[in-house]
């Protein structure tokens, strides 16, 4: 089940620190008055979005507060029930609170699908996803503007493509991350999903999916490339794995132009100049669509007589700003095609 873990101060109500309010407190409905006369008020909505959130995501909390002072507003409010392992705590490492929820709930028996983090603020959100590299950030009242959109957006996100950038690590690709539920074994991501990653490219017999290169003995192997793993859980369809496939390489192909770079599409490779700047593969599991794609980096540890030219030779030395943009405009474009496949009716 997926994770939602939520900030307090200016997330959930408009009080800026909610330790400084002083006991008792008494309760007019959405908002509470404390001994000497301070305010602190509910934002609008945040009880039925809560109701709606509880039957659909485990609730939590990470804020940097005193709990004996929040506790009980939450509790005065009738909200402390809705939350499971919440971290109400007087230090700023959220990183840290996120971190020990997620353990607990699974050790408790969760099976976590996903966490996504809300607050008010981005400056723990670096750190954050340095410990939960999975985490989806919200960022309320900028990406969400009411709890109305909110709900809106978690709902949208639930049938959208999860991208996922590995910058902090290289990991090379052999194959075996064409195997279905790859982004949940090592990320924790379920569901459609990309990840984008950097590293070398060798992929053993054994691991390879294209018949035609498995017959003809063909190495695939750079020293350097950009990656990126699609799984997809919609269609279960070998026709459909080839078509996404190819709109993500036209894709990609369009990018590249933003760069200034001419291609040339042929099937599911990209040439530059007569020269091959990416390997494809796509296949099916029994419940999945599986699609690697490598973009060369470097034409450096090529097989013997193919011809290849990498991102360097053609000006892009920001690779992990090419990582970012490219992985941005494939996410956009799949859950572009599934919001227009949502929207038609059937001809009469």
């Amino acid at each position: 089940m997926r994770v939602l873990i939520l900030d307090l101060d200016g997330t959930l109500w408009d009080h800026e620190d909610a330790s400084k309010l002083v006991p008792p407190y008494e309760f007019h409905g959405d908002y509470l008055i404390d001994s000497n006369g301070g305010e602190l008020h509910l934002f609008p909505g945040v009880r039925e979005f809560l109701e709606w959130a509880s039957g659909r995501f485990v609730l939590s909390i990470a804020s940097w507060n005193v709990e004996e002072k929040v506790k009980p507003i939450l509790e005065g409010f009738g909200l402390w029930d809705c939350f499971v392992f919440p971290k109400i705590e007087n230090h700023p490492d959220k990183a840290d609170m996120i971190a020990r929820t997620l353990r607990e709930l699974e050790l408790s028996g969760y099976d976590v699908g996903g966490v996504i983090y809300v607050d008010d603020r981005d400056i723990h959100i670096e750190d954050v996803k340095t410990t939960v590299p999975s985490i989806r950030f919200i960022h309320m009242w900028k990406d969400a503007k009411s709890f109305e959109e909110l709900r809106e957006l978690l709902e949208r996100r639930g049938d959208s493509m999860e991208l996922l950038i590995v910058k902090d690590k290289r990991i090379d690709y052999d194959g075996s991350a064409i195997g279905s539920h790859w982004a949940y074994r090592n990320f924790g991501i379920l569901g459609n999903s990309l990840v984008v990653f950097r590293g070398k490219c060798d992929v053993k017999v054994e691991e390879m999916i294209d018949i035609e290169d498995l017959r003809a003995s063909k190495e695939i192997r750079s020293d350097d490339m950009v990656h990126y793993i699609i799984e997809v859980f919609d269609l279960v369809n070998a026709l459909f794995a080839s078509t996404l496939q190819k709109l993500f390489i036209a894709r990609l192909c369009e990018v590249l132009a933003e760069y200034g770079v001419k291609t040339h599409r042929k099937g599911d490779d990209i040439y530059v100049n007569g020269k091959k700047l990416s390997i494809s593969i796509a296949t099916v599991s029994p419940v999945s669509v599986k699609i690697h794609i490598g973009i060369n980096i470097e034409a450096k540890g090529i097989p013997e007589g193919v011809d290849a030219i990498g991102l360097k030779e053609l000006g892009i030395t920001d690779v992990e700003g090419f990582m970012e943009k490219t992985g941005k405009a494939l996410v956009k474009e799949f859950n572009k095609v599934k919001r227009d496949s949502l929207k038609v009716r059937w001809a009469q």
